[in-house]
């Protein structure tokens, strides 16, 4: 059985080998290419984000906020909503099919 494809953007830095860079290509106008955006449900400054997305293979968005992941489907609606034990200060990572976390008070998810 073939392996499946990888990620498109696994961990907070990209590929392991090539952080920070993608053989993909992005828009030319970022304003025209906006097709939705995201806030917290509670209210746009309920919380913080923590550094980049994540983003698996359906092109899938992991969102890490200090409570709490979403993960937003390619339109942006909320597929769903991972409250962890404790703040996070850091962007979780994908690894196969399993999404890897930490919080700042030893909590591994």
């Amino acid at each position: 059985q073939p392996a499946p494809p990888p990620h498109y953007w696994p961990h907070a830095r990209g590929h392991v080998g090539s952080y920070g860079t993608t053989p993909s290509a992005g828009p030319v106008d970022l304003n025209a290419s906006f097709a939705w955006s995201f806030h917290h449900p509670a209210g746009r400054y309920h919380t913080v984000m923590l550094g980049g997305a994540v983003i698996d293979r359906e092109k899938n968005i992991y969102v890490a906020t200090t409570l709490g992941i979403f993960k937003l489907s390619p339109t942006g609606d909320v597929r769903w909503h991972y409250n962890q034990h404790g703040d996070m200060s850091t962007v979780p990572s994908l690894m196969g099919d399993v999404l890897y976390g930490s919080t700042i008070v030893g909590w591994y998810f």
